[in-house]
């Protein structure tokens, strides 16, 4: 299931408190679900092109052109009037003829509202889409099944609603993690194993792979695409037929009987009677400056979001990076010079 995700774009919907607004919390919030997916989990995910809209022609068609099955928008909720209001709780919409649509939206209503401090007060959290507007329907839920492509669309809670515009703003992180745990649930979404890559065996120097070269290949070499290569091509030697960046092409074995003229990683090849390079140490970490992108980012003692939040960025300014390290919840986690802790790098551009 190849998931399209689909932030909301309307950033004229303000949030009661944080001076902040729909567009920018769940753009957020979808950044962090694809970071998460991505890293954790075999399945593929497409981010919407934020600049375009929501019309049929839009970001339904990108979803189609991409080869996506299922369409997330993902909300927040506003119960109209002069805010603050009292309505909480987070809202589900599906497509009646999309088989996933229902259960997904069942799950992550239940999975958000348990987190969620502020207890729901909605009396129907999950409803079908397509009656509303005298039958025609969400556009997010009407017009990506019009193209094949099953749909729904989450409101996380009300951001009329101080409470729970506050919970938002605060509580990212979390929303991302139920959204990812349900859809994971629904999808079937596999974990990956392990994040550090196996061994291989280093060609001399990367730079060293040239047409003409005899090479053999890793133990663990796969093709290009990743796919696998047969036990009887890893034993043999082969011709470098051309050199593309890390993509070479092996073309002939050295007996000449054998041709398969296929690509694969430089990474994987080792020049037949090259002297191994010397192992260097790495260069020492050089620190740098990086503006933060996001209305809000939060600062935690650690790297990961399993450690606990000492503060918040929200001027957008420039700061200065020392030190870089993995962890939950981001694809890379920084130190700040100042001491007061680490932030997520996926709302940065360095500088």
């Amino acid at each position: 299931m190849k998931l399209y995700l689909s932030p909301s774009n309307q950033p004229a919907n303000k949030y009661v408190v944080g001076n902040t607004n729909e567009k920018v919390e769940m753009e957020a919030v979808a950044a962090k679900v694809k970071a998460i997916l991505d890293r954790d989990y075999n399945c593929e995910t497409v981010m919407a092109t934020l600049s375009l809209g929501i019309g049929s022609s839009e970001r339904p068609q990108e979803a189609k052109n991409k080869g996506c099955n299922f369409y997330l928008a993902i909300h927040s909720n506003a119960a109209g009037g002069t805010p603050p209001c009292s309505a909480t709780g987070a809202v589900g919409f599906f497509h009646p003829d999309a088989p996933k649509s229902k259960p997904l939206m069942t799950a992550m209503v239940n999975e958000l509202n348990a987190i969620c401090p502020v207890k729901s007060n909605r009396s129907t959290s999950v409803a079908s889409g397509m009656t509303q507007f005298n039958g025609s329907g969400y556009g997010e839920i009407r017009s990506p099944m019009q193209k094949g492509i099953q749909s729904a669309l989450i409101e996380v809670n009300f951001h009329d609603n101080t409470a729970a515009a506050k919970w938002i703003i605060d509580s990212k992180d979390a929303i991302a993690a139920a959204i990812v745990k349900t859809v994971v649930a629904t999808f079937g979404y596999t974990k990956k194993t392990g994040t550090t890559p196996p061994p291989v065996t280093p060609p001399a120097t990367p730079t060293t792979i040239k047409k003409g070269d005899t090479v053999k290949l890793a133990d663990n070499a796969t093709y290009y695409d990743g796919k696998a290569i047969p036990a009887w091509v890893k034993v043999d030697q082969w011709i470098v037929s051309s050199v593309s960046g890390d993509r070479a092409v092996i073309d002939k074995n050295v007996s000449g009987k054998n041709s398969i003229n296929s690509p694969i990683n430089t990474k994987f090849l080792t020049v037949v009677g090259a002297t191994p390079a010397v192992p260097t140490s790495p260069p020492a970490f050089q620190p740098y400056m990086v503006k933060v992108t996001a209305s809000e980012l939060n600062i935690r003692k650690g790297p990961g979001t399993n450690n606990a939040v000492v503060g918040s960025i929200k001027d957008k300014g420039t700061y200065t990076v020392v030190e870089e390290a993995n962890g939950t919840g981001a694809s890379k986690w920084g130190r700040l010079k100042s001491g007061a802790g680490w932030i997520s790098l996926d709302f940065t551009q360095k500088r």
